[in-house]
């Protein structure tokens, strides 16, 4: 329908103007307030990829821009890795901010140097987190490692709600590095 359509592409450049007199105000939080464009479908489902497969897009996105160095590539890696290991791969829209929560608290269980330790060598992330909370003498990720791993989260679940994997960046401020 014509009329339709041309309703939804009127609302769709007021959101955008919106938006703009935001950040022209400084409002970088500016968040869209049409229903329209942040409700999920009437069925409720959302197509989206499987976390593992949209982080391997998004590392070779920012990789062919040259926008990471190769220690970022390496860090979201073994942030999929972890993800992945901790609280397993399903699609993006499958995933709750709970779920990310959780996550959270798990990395602050994880031991730190991972793959330097001989010790946890060839053990799963569960397996690391289950041998940390056995052994007390094991020393666990510090605040400012977890804050970095729920950062490159976070920036990543920004990237896929571009995308349209997901309805918002349901990582965002979940952590905050103790002061």
């Amino acid at each position: 329908d014509s009329v339709l359509a041309t309703q939804l592409i009127a609302r769709a450049a007021i959101e955008i103007c919106r938006y703009k007199v935001a950040l022209l105000k400084g409002d970088m939080t500016y968040r869209v307030g049409d229903e329209f464009f942040t409700k999920p479908p009437e069925d409720g489902t959302i197509s989206s990829p499987l976390f593992s497969e949209a982080l391997q897009r998004y590392i070779e996105e920012k990789s062919h821009k040259g926008d990471w160095r190769p220690e970022m590539v390496r860090d979201i890696e073994y942030l999929k890795r972890l993800l992945t290991g901790l609280i397993g791969d399903r699609a993006l829209a499958g995933y709750s901010r709970s779920d990310f929560s959780h996550f959270c608290q798990l990395l602050q269980s994880l031991p730190k140097n991972t793959g330097k330790s001989a010790q946890l060598r060839g053990l799963t992330p569960k397996e690391m987190v289950e041998l940390a909370a056995r052994d007390s003498s094991i020393p666990c990720l510090s605040a400012k490692t977890v804050s970095k791993h729920m950062a490159n989260l976070s920036g990543f679940m920004k990237w896929a709600t571009k995308q349209g994997f997901c309805t918002e960046n349901i990582a965002a401020e979940i952590y905050s590095k103790p002061k």
